[in-house]
Parts: C-alpha cells; structure tokens; sequence
C-alpha cells in the first residue's frame, strides 16, 4: 500500500469528540434498549395470584393485598384517569401538552373557509369539530418539523465530522512529508444544534407538510385519483 493510500484511511478523532458523538447519536438508543429490557424483565416475576399458602401465616397481608388488586380492578372516572396520565407526564411532556391546551384555532375563520369551500352556510357545530380536525393536523406538522429540525442538525454534525478527519489526514499527511508548519485556523470541537432550543424555520414547516403528504395522511395527489385508462374526473 502507498503512502498516499494509507493518508486516506479513515482517522479517529480524539477521546473528547468521540464521547460526545456518542452522546449524540447513541445514548438514546442504549437508553431505549434498557427500557425494553427492564420491561421485559417484568413478566418474569413471580405469580401473586395464588396467595393461598401465605394466607394463615400473614392474614392481615394478604387482607390489604385483596383490597389493593380490586381497587386496580375497579373501573376509574375519566377525571381520575386524567389524573393518572398528568402525574405520570415528564417535564418536557407537560410543557408540550400546556402548549397545545393553549393553542387556539379561529373558528369563524375556519368557518369562513368551510363556506367558501362548499358554497353553503356551515352549522356553527360542524365549524367547532373542523377546527378540531385542524388543530390536530397542526400538531401533527409542529411535531414532523421539529423531527425535521433533528435531523437537519444531525446531519450538519455528520458533515463537520468528516471536515473534522479531512483536516486530520491533511495534518497527518504534512507531518509525514516533513512539513511542521501549524494550520491557518485553529481547531474548533464540534458542535450539535440540537443542543439548543432553535425555534422552526419556513424550510422545517414546509419539508413536514411534503414529508407528511408522501406519508398518505394528506389529501390524495390527482394523479393517484386516476383508475386505469380513466382520468379520476369522477372522483374530483
């Protein structure tokens, strides 16, 4: 192998930058497998269903067993399950669902929208279940785009990485050929965007709406419309 085709292996970075590309781009995978596997540890435990043989030695333990299986049992009021799923929310899940308690749609423009659509007067509780509808399909873009935004970072660290190791075969293929002068700028560590709370660009909004029509949750393209040697006019 010649020297110029060893230069042009792949180089390590150091110790500090490959810690930190593995926070980025594997620690929650690692987290996520632990979580599978903690969970599948769950239905290995042991079977408290027959209690029979305990039941002489400890009566009173086993008298406030039955009573918390039947209150699991017991069929709970919609406020009581709301409750459960608040208490059980994350910081970041709660902070997302006050934003989206808060987010409001204007009905009578949807209305106004509605009416020029179908040429008729729209009843005032339809209006209420279409702005509904839209927030739901506005929650659902907010969300495509932030993981839009996620990989658009993630992809900018992947190409300052492979600068990063460009700049290191050239350093090390100088040093080789005897040359010691140092390089006109000076190293920077890398950096992930994602570390920051950015707010979403228009590019983020309108890559989320293409990506969620080639998903098919959009409205059919007219070109999917046509049957055969028909043109889908029927169906317009």
């Amino acid at each position: 192998m010649s020297d110029s085709e060893s230069f042009q292996s792949d180089v390590s970075l150091d110790e500090e930058d490959e810690e930190f590309i593995w926070k980025v781009f594997y620690s929650k995978l690692e987290a996520d497998s632990a979580g599978n596997a903690i969970g599948s540890g769950d239905a290995n435990e042991l079977d408290l269903s027959d209690i029979s043989d305990i039941e002489e030695a400890f009566p009173e333990l086993v008298q406030k067993y039955k009573q918390l299986k039947n209150r699991e049992s017991e069929q709970l009021t919609e406020d009581q399950q709301k409750a459960i799923l608040m208490s059980s929310l994350s910081q970041e899940q709660m902070d997302r669902f006050e934003a989206y308690r808060r987010m409001a749609v204007n009905k009578a423009g949807v209305r106004k929208v509605c009416n020029g659509i179908l040429g008729n007067t729209m009843p005032q509780n339809i209006a209420v279940v279409m702005g509904g509808l839209l927030k739901q399909l506005l929650s659902e873009i907010i969300s495509l785009a932030f993981e839009v935004q996620e990989r658009e970072y993630k992809a900018q660290l992947i190409l300052d990485i492979d600068e990063k190791k460009k700049r290191k075969r050239d350093s090390i293929k100088k040093l080789a050929l005897g040359d010691e002068s140092l390089p006109a700028e000076p190293e920077r560590k890398l950096e992930y965007m994602g570390d920051y709370k950015l707010p979403l660009t228009p590019d983020h909004i309108r890559e989320a709406w293409r990506i969620f029509q080639t998903q098919g949750s959009g409205a059919f393209q007219s070109k999917w419309r046509s049957q055969g040697e028909c043109d889908g006019k029927f169906f317009r």
